[in-house]
This record gives structure tokens, sequence and C-alpha cells, in this order.
């Protein structure tokens, strides 16, 4: 996976989510003591991309949003997680919350996106171990485009994120 070219595959045009279900998906942007957690559901990026950058310009915040972690809508499908909804938030963390059985999620497409998109030296979390997503931790390819990954401890499943308070100046 070393030679893959990440922007061709973040750059692929794909459908984006259409379900009514996932289109009426409750999203939090979480905010406590100065950490910050956007936790998507399966929301669809035509109504999460417009709510985001429209929290942006009410803060002034010209660049996007920033948050510290990202889980990753509808378990990183290519019809959700969008080069546009990275751009409209960017986080240090992006989860991936997935064993992959029925779908095959995340999408390689949402995984290059996160890549491209995600800002400097992302670190991408995956609750289960599995050969899909493990393709993810090569070193070559973690060292070509510097990011991090992170996996359940022991083959077992779940993550936990321990996240810093800050003092935010308010």
């Amino acid at each position: 996976m070393s030679g893959l070219d990440l922007k061709a595959l973040a750059a692929k045009v794909t459908a984006t989510d259409g379900s009514i279900a996932n289109g009426s998906s409750i999203s939090i942007l979480l905010e406590h003591r100065g950490a910050s957690v956007l936790l998507s559901a399966d929301a669809v990026p035509t109504v999460t991309v417009p709510t985001l950058q429209a929290l942006a310009r009410q803060r002034r915040l010209p660049g996007g949003l920033s948050v510290d972690a990202i889980k990753l809508s509808h378990h990183g499908s290519r019809a959700n997680v969008t080069s546009e909804l990275l751009k409209a938030v960017r986080a240090d963390h992006y989860i991936f919350s997935t064993n992959n059985a029925i779908f095959n999620h995340p999408d390689d497409e949402a995984v290059a996106r996160v890549l491209v998109h995600g800002g400097r030296q992302p670190t991408m979390w995956f609750n289960y171990a599995t050969r899909r997503n493990q393709r993810w931790a090569e070193p070559a390819l973690r060292a070509k485009h510097g990011y991090q990954v992170r996996y359940p401890a022991n083959g077992r499943s779940g993550v936990v994120i321990a996240l810093p308070a800050r003092t935010t100046g308010e």
C-alpha cells in the first residue's frame, strides 16, 4: 500500500449518503473544559457541513472549526466522510467505529480524505483491529504521509482516548 496515491483516492467522486434515516441522525459537538469532540453518528454531509460552516462563521474562525477528536460519520463511509466535511472541521484524532463485518467500512476513500484533509499528523483510531483497517498501519505509508494509527490493546475491542482539559481564556 505504500505506493498508494492518497490524493487521487481522496479526490475520487463518490455519491453522498441520501438515506432518510441517516439524514435524521443526531450529531453532537461536545465541548468541556477546553476539550472538544464531534460525535457525528450517521449524519450526512449535506446537513453537517453547512452547520459546521455556520458555527465557524459565528465564532469568527475563517479556517473552519477545530476540535480535538471526531467520531466519523457512518463508520467511515465514503458517502458520509467527504473532503468538504474535513475542510469544515479538523481534528487531531479521527475515530472509526466499526468492525467492518457488514458493509466493509471504513471505505478507503474516507480514510484517504482524513489523511489528505485532516491536518498535520492526524491520529486515526479504530475500535477494532481488522485485516482491512490494519493496512493503514504500514510503516512506509505512515512515514510517507505523517500520521499515526491506534488500535485496541491485545486484540480486544474498544479504545479510550484521553483528551486533556485546557483553559479556554473565557
